[in-house]
């Protein structure tokens, strides 16, 4: 496994490791933490004004996946939170395969 990508999986492994042990409902903040979410199309219409009152002060938005899909819901989610009060990020999912350059592609 090239090295680039070797780190890139042991980030995502170690921050998926910290995530596990969270409570699943942690919409309170605590002194050193904000409370935010992760969304994309797969959690449909989502009510930003529900979500903001709930709290959340950012939300990352899914926008992209592999070499060619754009989330449908990216423009309408990250407009809502915005709307709202909430900052927005937004990732790419990749899932790069085993040819050479793929990732970079």
């Amino acid at each position: 496994m090239p090295r680039r990508r070797a780190s890139a999986l042991l980030v995502l492994v170690l921050a998926a490791a910290s995530l596990a042990g969270m409570p699943e409902q942690a919409s309170a903040a605590t002194k050193d933490t904000l409370p935010g979410i992760d969304v994309s199309h797969w959690q449909g219409k989502i009510d930003w004004t529900k979500v903001a009152a709930d709290g959340v002060t950012f939300a990352i938005v899914k926008a992209t996946e592999g070499r060619n899909y754009v989330d449908p819901m990216y423009a309408t989610n990250a407009a809502g939170a915005t709307a709202n009060g909430i900052a927005v990020g937004a990732y790419h999912f990749a899932s790069p395969g085993p040819q050479q350059g793929d990732a970079t592609a």
